[in-house]
């Protein structure tokens, strides 16, 4: 069978993309004997040999009781023969006796005839060894007065001319069956595996990413067609990669001048924002200062001071937001005590906690140790999963855990932020570290802000070598789980650096 699998019509548009497809070609020649030839050839090769069982015993049955059979119908021949000659034209005797001697017929023969007449005795041939006989009388009219009259024939053993009998006709019929078998082994590979082998190699490639070969076939059968096809699309499917190359390319591009815009604008409004909270700060001393207060003026300027905060810490995140997506985040490595960090953090939140009459509580042992990583966006993580937590519980719990736990060789820091408010359902937990994800209280209605500080805290993290999950329940609380190596590895360090 032709082993030689790789096919001259199936070509590539891209010569360049040729050379990682053909790891896959070569092993789909390894194994494609194993996949469809055993499945296409063991029934036919299995039917031709039960044909050449079926035959050779058929043979190896008959052929000695036929041999037999014939041996005695020539005798009988021969013996009229003979019987005509002697009677007719004696003279011719000589030339039949050697005629008989050196004729074969379906694999017999005589090597030697003994004619007898009485006391006149012809000898045809010659005599062989272990030589078995088969003796006939001559007509008795011929010789009515002569006692002894017959013809002896000698040939080889039954059994050695059963054997060579058997030999020329199993040689006779498994010639053509061995030439069957390879004729119908080369039609199936022609015309059955070799087109499937072809479409199992394209597959394989399109599936490692190569769409620019073609099948090109000219055939007209089913396999052509379903060639023909599947150039169509293929076709289909390069044109749509190059409108969507198009479209990622725009969209990419659209993004970057997006994160750019914001980047700008968000740089831009914090100088002023800056200034106003700052004029607004100076204001409410100089009033304090005075000895007569002006109680509303002074509402009045805490209410800008208070709006100018929250607008700067909604632009603060987007300004995050937009330096991580344009990859312009940059992650520093310094020592610190995480007891200072927790402690900084917790009088942070406290003025959030204490607005919603929550009950705080700080669980960091002292052996806890320090770590050397970037400090202030673990603060800024800290914060807003606390954050977070004062907005969804009331007149309830809010617990900051840290440990130090080894893993992999190397230690770790996880920071748990516990809360017993409303808690968070699983469909909305699929899409909390979204961008601009918020979740909807029932009682206070949708709560203020961009949705940004999940997201932005699962990337500072990202970034930082490790992640954050939550595990909540309705109804019973949410729990947020920060892990953060110890020590921030100096790849990633470099890394965001060089963004």
């Amino acid at each position: 069978m032709d082993q030689n699998l790789s096919s001259p019509d199936l070509k590539s548009k891209d010569s360049g993309s040729s050379e990682p497809g053909m790891s896959v070609e070569l092993g789909w020649q390894k194994n494609w004997v194993s996949n469809i030839a055993i499945k296409i050839m063991a029934p036919l090769l299995w039917g031709l040999i039960f044909i050449g069982l079926a035959i050779a015993f058929f043979v190896y049955g008959d052929v000695g009781e036929t041999l037999t059979e014939h041996l005695n119908e020539q005798a009988d021949r021969y013996v009229y023969a003979i019987s005509r000659t002697i009677i007719s034209d004696k003279d011719s005797l000589e030339l039949l006796g050697e005629t008989i001697v050196n004729t074969r017929y379906e694999g017999i023969y005589f090597n030697r005839v003994r004619i007898q007449m009485g006391k006149l005795v012809w000898n045809f041939g010659h005599y062989e060894a272990n030589s078995e006989s088969l003796s006939r009388p001559l007509i008795v009219s011929m010789a009515p007065s002569v006692k002894t009259t017959e013809v002896t024939f000698y040939h080889p053993p039954v059994s050695e001319l059963a054997k060579k009998e058997r030999i020329r006709l199993l040689f006779t019929a498994g010639v053509p069956l061995v030439i069957l078998g390879f004729a119908l082994a080369f039609l199936i590979q022609r015309i059955i595996i070799r087109p499937i082998q072809e479409l199992v190699i394209a597959t394989q490639k399109i599936s490692a990413g190569d769409i620019s070969l073609r099948m090109n076939s000219s055939r007209q059968d089913e396999f052509g067609h379903l060639e023909r096809f599947f150039d169509e699309m293929l076709d289909q499917l390069q044109v749509q990669k190059e409108q969507l190359q198009t479209a990622r390319d725009s969209a990419q591009a659209a993004d970057r001048t997006k994160s750019q815009f914001l980047a700008n604008m968000s740089h831009e409004l914090r100088t002023p924002l800056n200034a106003i909270i700052g004029y607004s700060e100076l204001m409410m001393e100089a009033l304090v200062e005075k000895e007569e207060k002006d109680i509303a003026q002074l509402n009045d300027l805490e209410c800008i001071r208070s709006a100018g905060q929250h607008l700067l810490s909604l632009i603060n995140d987007i300004l995050d937001l937009a330096k991580i997506e344009a990859g312009k985040m940059e992650i520093s490595r310094s020592p610190f005590r995480i007891s200072s960090m927790i402690d900084s953090v917790a009088s942070t939140a406290m003025p959030m906690m204490i607005r919603n009459n929550i009950h705080a509580e700080i669980d960091c042992p002292a052996t806890i140790g320090g770590m050397e990583s970037d400090e202030l966006r673990i603060r800024q993580v800290l914060i807003n999963l606390l954050s977070n937590a004062a907005k969804f519980t009331y007149d309830g719990n809010v617990k900051l855990l840290a440990e130090r736990y080894s893993m992999n060789g190397c230690d770790w820091i996880r920071f748990k932020v516990e809360d017993d408010g409303i808690g968070i359902s699983e469909l909305h937990s699929k899409r909390l570290f979204d961008e601009f994800a918020q979740i909807e209280d029932h009682v206070r209605g949708k709560p203020s802000g961009t949705g940004l500080g999940l997201a932005i805290s699962r990337k500072f993290c990202n970034l930082m070598g490790g992640d954050i999950r939550l595990e909540s329940t309705p109804g019973v609380g949410s729990t947020f789980i920060v892990d953060l190596p110890a020590t921030l590895p100096s790849q990633i360090g470099a890394a965001a650096k060089s963004l």
